[in-house]
């Protein structure tokens, strides 16, 4: 399988190491790292190195085809009150040309009779209730709420709890440079300036946010003289001024000597940074909130259907 492809049916990894953009199926913003005999999703993305993968399932049974089906089956799960009404809908009918005709015949006039049908035909039991239950499945689903059917849609009138995966649910699905730790060697700005440059060289999903981060700060990329990058592990870049190598923990320290994990927060994650053979420093990131994130949450606190 070449890099950047969609793994096309649920599989097993027989490269060594591997990493896939499996977002679309999990949410996870970031590529998660898989080694020989691991379990490949269909629908999930290789990453920047080519491996090899066995099929385990056949395009019917894989994992994207499940996610088709179920979206599938949403537009087809009718919700109790829909059912009612389209259970009551012929015999109301019914009833409604039957009334129409005796009040025609006992009359004498025909517009008794177009009377009728024009009041039974807005009944709100036969078409509010349909009407209503698209709209809402079409309006999640523009979006991105995948809702599994007009049922869950009714139920959600009785919800008490909610739970999110925050991962691209409450956050934006992308980290973010929220600050630079140094050993004091070399300023916060020039890590940054120095990752950034030896990132233009790296397919990872954290390199386009350490270069955004740079450029942010009016940094000045310089340009590599010669790059390698190691898949799932890092990047080493020799540029004008030197040699740098970002990336995991362990990998930098392969090229600097040991070097102590950076205590993090929560939902922090570090990539270190090594200049010339000694560790420089960390770059923090941490996958932020979405800008309404809170007020959503505020607002279901308000309405009783979540607690902190």
């Amino acid at each position: 399988m070449r890099p950047s492809e969609v793994v096309p049916v649920d599989g097993m990894l027989l490269s060594d190491v591997a990493e896939f953009d499996e977002s679309s199926l999990t949410g996870e913003s970031l590529p998660v790292s898989r080694t020989a005999g691991d379990e490949l999703l269909s629908g999930s993305i290789n990453g920047g190195s080519a491996v090899e993968m066995t099929a385990t399932a056949g395009a019917d049974e894989s994992q994207y085809q499940r996610i088709v089906a179920l979206v599938a089956e949403a537009g087809q799960r009718e919700a109790p009150l829909v059912r009612v009404a389209d259970r009551y809908a012929v015999p109301f009918t019914l009833v409604s040309f039957l009334i129409g005709g005796v009040a025609w015949a006992l009359s004498g006039d025909a517009v008794r009779f177009a009377e009728v049908l024009v009041l039974a035909t807005p009944c709100p039991l036969l078409i509010a209730a349909p009407v209503a239950f698209l709209a809402g499945m079409g309006a999640s689903s523009r979006s991105g709420i995948i809702v599994r059917g007009g049922d869950v849609v009714e139920r959600l009138a009785r919800v008490e709890t909610v739970a999110f995966d925050k991962t691209g649910t409450l956050t934006y699905g992308r980290p973010t440079l929220t600050g630079v730790r140094t050993t004091g060697s070399y300023p916060e700005d020039e890590v940054l300036r120095r990752a950034a440059s030896a990132e233009q060289y790296s397919t990872h999903a954290l390199a386009p946010s350490v270069i955004e981060a740079a450029r942010a700060r009016d940094l000045p990329l310089a340009p590599g003289e010669q790059a390698a990058e190691y898949a799932t592990n890092g990047v080493v870049v020799r540029l004008p001024d030197g040699e740098v190598v970002v990336g995991k923990r362990r990998f930098v320290a392969e090229r600097t000597g040991p070097i102590e994990a950076v205590p993090l927060g929560s939902g922090e994650l570090a990539v270190y940074v090594g200049v010339d053979g000694a560790y420089a420093g960390a770059l923090i990131m941490r996958d932020e909130l979405r800008s309404d994130a809170v007020a959503t949450i505020d607002r279901l606190h308000e309405l009783g259907s979540a607690t902190r």
